[in-house]
């Protein structure tokens, strides 16, 4: 099903048209990447393959789901960087990569973080870029919770480091610890030392403050 929707879904008759709209084939595109990702994940024969001529495509959706599915074979990296390029020139998409490279079900995912923050964030402000990047990250959910507490100590830094120069986007992203009792007694132990260690920060802000201390029942 895969190959047979192929040339409907990435037709380019009306690619460059922005006033056409086709739906039929937008949720063809959709299924196409849908069964890319079960494919991959269940690491069919030859599927890399597949992935490789995927991410040729000129539609985003189709090149931002080889990078997606890319994270479970060594052509990551590759994809990565090819897809990056493709789109750093727009906000939007930049935004849109920054999302799919966090959701990435990848066990080097928290270096893949740092490599985000040194290279593409390089100490952006823009709320909207923290956002992309850290937000998906929280629902990532293998590597979020990961049991060493490791997702939950980055997350934890960011906010800290957020709350510095923008509260409400600090706040914002503590949206992810308000499940921590919800959690089994390790995660809850490991989520709440978390935010214990960011309500000892000396110069935190109200909002987060009075944030935290609603979320772990201390006010």
């Amino acid at each position: 099903m895969f190959k047979s929707l192929e040339a409907k879904a990435d037709d380019l008759t009306y690619f460059n048209d922005e006033s056409h709209v086709d739906f039929d084939q937008m949720n063809m595109r959709t299924l196409r990447n849908t069964l890319l990702s079960l494919l991959s994940k269940a690491q069919y024969p030859n599927i890399l393959n597949e992935i490789i001529e995927h991410s040729k495509s000129p539609y985003p959706s189709n090149w931002l789901t080889s990078l997606s599915v890319s994270a479970y074979f060594d052509k990551y990296f590759e994809l990565y960087d090819k897809t990056y390029k493709l789109s750093k020139d727009d906000e939007l998409l930049l935004q849109e990569w920054l999302k799919t490279v966090s959701r990435s079900d990848r066990k080097d995912i928290y270096e893949i973080l740092k490599k985000l923050e040194n290279e593409v964030l390089k100490d952006s402000k823009n709320p909207n870029d923290i956002r992309a990047v850290y937000l998906p990250f929280t629902n990532n959910l293998r590597r979020f919770h990961d049991i060493s507490g490791k997702g939950y100590k980055l997350i934890a830094e960011v906010i800290t480091k957020t709350d510095k120069f923008n509260p409400m986007v600090a706040t914002q992203l503590c949206e992810p610890f308000k499940l921590w009792n919800k959690l089994d007694t390790k995660r809850q132990e490991l989520m709440l030392n978390e935010m214990n260690t960011m309500l000892q920060e000396p110069n935190i802000s109200n909002n987060l403050k009075e944030y935290l201390l609603r979320l772990t029942n201390k006010l």
